[in-house]
């Protein structure tokens, strides 16, 4: 699993959401949490546990490969 730095990381979240037309509430069911948390991490406020910075980076990465 390639890692993305935490800074890169609402950049990424954006456009994976641009490309698969989601809302931040889609994207967020994906992973399981709420929209606030993705507004948050976008925002710069938090980020994510590991286990779910996890589930992001598998999302993102799958979607790479398609």
């Amino acid at each position: 699993m390639e890692w993305i730095p935490l800074d890169e990381l609402p950049n990424r979240i954006l456009q994976y959401c641009e490309k698969n037309e989601l809302t931040r509430e889609d994207f967020g069911e994906r992973i399981g949490v709420s929209r606030h948390s993705i507004s948050d991490w976008i925002a710069g406020r938090c980020y994510p546990k590991i286990t779910v910075y996890e589930k992001i980076l598998r999302l993102l990465q799958e979607s790479e490969t398609e």
